[in-house]
């Protein structure tokens, strides 16, 4: 979606990619929710239980931040709001790097299930990237503020980078708490 949005490519599917987005919001609610129930009836026989269910809140908010940054951008594609291909590049470097500690996120939780040390390993690359992801943040919210647009697209781009940036920030704390699932498994 902010690939398209940067190139000015499939501005029409916008709409498509955030339904999508949507449709996987509330399939991870649905999962989040059976995992709850299976949670409860296991009972404080689980180790990490308190963990996990910290893990799953971060991914649902992970995934909500997601769904209202794609919103933001479904909504300026709508109204052919005027932004600078120069903006549109930094935005699209800024999700770029957030999807990179979603993605090491990713592998780490999935590395769970096969070798602890790996979620250890996939951690410092996670964590580069969140600290690429503030540093484009600092430097984009600074652009926005010194470009010559209008008071409304400015307060709107500035939603857009925080709620892209809040991805990454959630993607790492997420990451802690799969740390600590490691360590006690």
């Amino acid at each position: 979606m902010a690939s398209n949005f940067a190139s000015r490519d499939q501005l029409d599917k916008m709409d498509e990619h955030l339904l999508l987005i949507r449709k996987y919001k509330d399939q991870g609610r649905e999962y989040r929710r059976m995992l709850m129930q299976e949670l409860a009836e296991s009972g404080m026989l689980l180790i990490g239980r308190d963990d996990i269910i910290r893990l799953a809140i971060e991914l649902g908010e992970i995934a909500r931040y997601s769904e209202s940054a794609a919103f933001m951008f479904t909504y300026i594609t709508e109204r052919k709001v005027e932004v600078t291909d120069e903006l549109r590049k930094c935005i699209f470097d800024l999700a770029k790097n957030s999807l990179k500690t979603v993605t090491g996120l990713r592998q780490a939780i999935m590395s769970l299930m096969y070798s602890r040390t790996s979620a250890f390993e996939i951690r410092s690359n996670v964590e580069a990237a969140e600290f690429t992801v503030d540093e484009l943040y600092r430097d984009i919210g600074l652009k926005i503020l010194d470009s010559k647009i209008d008071l409304r697209i400015v307060l709107i781009l500035r939603d857009i980078i925080d709620l892209i940036e809040e991805i990454a920030d959630r993607a790492e704390d997420a990451m802690d708490l799969t740390t600590i699932l490691a360590l006690s498994l």
